[in-house]
């Protein structure tokens, strides 16, 4: 018998399967999910999940609430750990909550920049869903209606990233679908573009490039002409079709570099800093490996690299990571040893599973083409 959540085999337990584990994997089994899903909708780790079904560990009570209310056991599930279920009751919220939510995310965006994401996805997410409960459930002052779904909107943004950013894009994608809900019934079109750019983000790196240019093209809708917006929609937008084989992607990335050059609009919003030339020069390389121009991507990859400031010691270990898998298509084998160098040391200091993730994806992209031996060693040595 293999354990779904990590793929090894393993041991049936010594005796029977208890009652909420059975429970619980029946109900799951009855939705069509697999233990990752049902972990990633109730923010738990798989194998936490794994070992419940099996009756290797019981849940705390607050724990097989959550579960029961994921799984829609409607009561059933969390009456077989023999405590009394209780309802928990939706926060009232008001005019203080905005900015009391605001401050929150003001707090865990500078956390995500110092530390990483790992650690906070979930408390963002509870926060999030806790907040998306009390607006279903209408406790809420009417006045402040559009700026309640504004602020907890822009949380589960965050929310949304930091799961990206922590390796579960599809807990991040879910979480990011919610918030865009949101900001659509609040009317606001700024924080809804970019939801809908951070979207294609995560389609685009899952492979959905059909959907990520969709999610563009709506952007760009939305988008004030000229400007950082334009350019960070034209960016998602040239990615995708690069992706999808058309060289029309080379041209819209470059429209988004002259756009950014341009040197902005006024009134632009606070999160569109993060457009920058790095960045743009980064996708450059990315939309040329995506049409087969390992070498030229190298170019722009190493130049995003030379000027993306080195306090940003996340984003330096992403530059790094692509620049690294542009050089093994390329085939320059010293120049991967040599960016594996430097990626090593910020692996670890990044707080990102997805870091982590990219660099390991580049150990199995080198092994595949059969780079040397040195240069595998190296890279997996940063990863």
């Amino acid at each position: 018998m293999l354990d779904e959540a990590t793929g090894s085999r393993i041991r049936p337990p010594g005796g029977p399967v208890n009652a909420f584990g059975r429970g619980m994997r029946d109900r799951r089994e009855q939705l069509g999910w697999s233990q990752r899903d049902l972990a990633g909708r109730a923010f738990l780790n798989p194998g936490y999940v794994a070992r419940l079904e099996r009756g290797e560990r019981n849940p705390s009570p607050e724990v097989a609430e959550v579960l029961d209310r994921v799984l829609g056991a409607g009561g059933g599930l969390a009456a077989l750990v023999n405590v009394p279920r209780r309802e928990p009751t939706p926060p009232v919220l008001s005019a203080a909550d905005v900015e009391a939510l605001r401050g929150q995310i003001g707090a865990l965006v500078s956390e995500d920049i110092a530390c990483g994401a790992d650690g906070l996805w979930r408390r963002a997410g509870s926060t999030f869903r806790r907040a998306h409960e009390a607006l279903a459930a209408g406790r809420f002052p009417d006045a402040h209606r559009a700026d309640l779904h504004a602020a907890v909107g822009e949380l589960g943004e965050v929310a949304g990233w930091l799961a990206y950013d922590a390796g579960r894009p599809e807990v991040g994608r879910r979480l990011m679908t919610d918030a865009l809900l949101l900001s659509q019934l609040a009317g606001d079109s700024a924080t809804e573009g970019l939801q809908l750019n951070l979207l294609a983000l995560l389609a685009q790196e899952s492979g959905r490039y059909a959907e990520a240019l969709a999610l563009a093209d709506r952007g760009l809708a939305l988008a004030p002409s000229g400007g950082r917006v334009e350019a960070m929609h034209r960016l998602r937008r040239g990615r995708a079709l690069a992706s999808l084989g058309s060289s029309e992607g080379l041209h819209e990335l470059s429209r988004a570099r002259a756009l950014l050059d341009s040197g902005g609009r006024v009134g632009e919003p606070a999160w569109a800093w993060w457009v920058s030339p790095a960045e743009l020069m980064l996708h450059q390389g990315g939309g040329l490996a995506a049409l087969g121009e390992h070498r030229e991507a190298v170019v722009w990859s190493g130049r995003a690299v030379e000027v993306l400031p080195l306090v940003q010691r996340r984003d330096r270990a992403v530059y790094l990571s692509r620049h690294a898998s542009y050089l093994v298509g390329a085939g320059d084998w010293s120049g991967v040893v040599a960016a594996a160098g430097e990626l090593r040391p910020l692996v670890g200091v990044a707080g990102s599973a997805r870091v982590r993730a990219e660099v390991a994806g580049v150990v199995g992209v080198a092994r595949r083409v059969g780079a040397p031996g040195r240069v595998v060693d190296a890279l997996t040595a940063a990863a």
